[in-house]
């Protein structure tokens, strides 16, 4: 009987302690860190087509350049830090020129203002020049650098045109 007992009072001391346990939920640290950036974006154009412009005025109308042309932008890294002191290698990032010929650079932007050089990689395209008869020539389109600044949640509308 005191077997019984005893095997009882184990019984209902394990269930107590196996059904009165909780499970602990894994908790997921959060922060309310967001990266401190600039943004500097637009259309990249060049003039693919001189038929269409308009000599009267000497307007020239740009086409947008070729998808998957690359735009980048380097800065010195010492334009990240309050108060640089030696010397800093330059970052580059690049973007692509997309299907509508936007192109986007995010850059991380600190403490002051990020100096950007923007340059690209040349492509080579047929300019339509005459469409009676139809003459078109190859032509090496070229981007000369252009220089922005831009400081932190600011973003810059900067198109770039080949020549």
């Amino acid at each position: 009987m005191k077997k019984i007992k005893l095997i009882s009072l184990l019984a209902i001391a394990g269930s107590t302690l196996i059904f009165s346990c909780s499970k602990k939920e894994k908790k997921e640290l959060t922060f309310d860190y967001k990266p401190e950036l600039a943004h500097v974006k637009g259309f990249v154009k060049a003039n693919l087509n001189t038929t269409n412009d308009t000599m009267a005025t000497t307007f020239l109308n740009f086409e947008n350049a070729p998808a998957g042309t690359v735009i980048y932008a380097k800065f010195n890294s010492s334009d990240l830090i309050t108060n640089p002191s030696g010397t800093y290698a330059d970052a580059i990032v690049k973007a692509t020129v997309s299907t509508t010929g936007e192109y986007q650079i995010t850059v991380p932007a600190r403490y002051k203002t990020v100096n950007l050089t923007i340059y690209a990689d040349d492509f080579s395209a047929d300019q339509v020049v005459s469409i009676s008869p139809s003459q078109s020539y190859r032509k090496i389109y070229s981007l000369a650098p252009v220089t922005v600044d831009v400081n932190k949640d600011q973003t810059i509308i900067q198109d770039l045109y080949f020549n």
